[in-house]
């Protein structure tokens, strides 16, 4: 900090550029800093991205586990939120909504299906169909995983079915407390050791 005398200007105080010019009470002296940035800003940008940020750590914490598990430990937690951040999230602040079809939670290089479908079966029971076909990258030994999620109760539960991409079809029980609740479905591959996933894929929502 420098203190200066203004022949031309007198008394001088305010912002100008990059410097701040202040006056002291007790000498009179004018006195030029460094304008320091607010530790905390409060743009209006900056407040909308911070909620934006709170609105889908909130609305993703259900599926924690399996961005733990699929990405890679807690780091994987903070990717799978970067993607739901990125891509999955609808409208401007403070009136934000989440695009379900958009979450990712799993990727990788086996070939997932050109067409899935999950429907009611019983009470109880998600039935899921998929194509068989065994294009370039398709494994028919990869194992069919999912991931339902209760938007009314903010639930999500994952199921590995143990069942080969080549059977084409599961059915899965339900949580009885979803029953009469409207659930959305994911599928996903993995190889039998784990090491190799396909990317997710968002099916459709099921009213149990």
């Amino acid at each position: 900090m420098a203190t200066f005398k203004s022949l031309t200007f007198g008394k001088i105080s305010g912002k100008y550029g990059d410097a701040l010019a202040t006056q002291s009470k007790a000498t009179g002296k004018n006195y030029l800093r460094v304008a320091s940035i607010p530790t905390n800003p409060r743009s209006d940008k900056q407040v909308a991205h911070r909620a934006k940020f709170a609105f889908i750590n909130t609305v993703l914490r259900p599926f924690y586990p399996v961005y733990k598990k699929n990405f890679g430990g807690n780091p994987g937690i903070r990717y799978g939120i970067n993607i739901g951040f990125k891509n999955a999230i609808v409208g401007e602040y403070p009136d934000f909504s989440i695009d379900l079809s958009k979450l990712m939670f799993a990727e990788g290089p086996i070939y997932t299906v050109d067409s899935v479908t999950a429907e009611k079966a019983a009470p109880g029971k998600l039935k899921m169909d998929w194509d068989t076909t065994i294009f370039e990258g398709t494994d028919p030994n990869a194992l069919a995983y999912f991931v339902f999620f209760n938007e009314l109760t903010n639930q999500a539960l994952t199921n590995a079915s143990e069942v080969k991409h080549s059977v084409g079809t599961v059915t899965v029980d339900m949580p009885a407390i979803w029953n009469g609740a409207t659930i959305h479905c994911w599928i996903y591959f993995s190889s039998d050791n784990g090491m190799r996933f396909s990317n997710s894929q968002y099916i459709n929502s099921v009213e149990l």
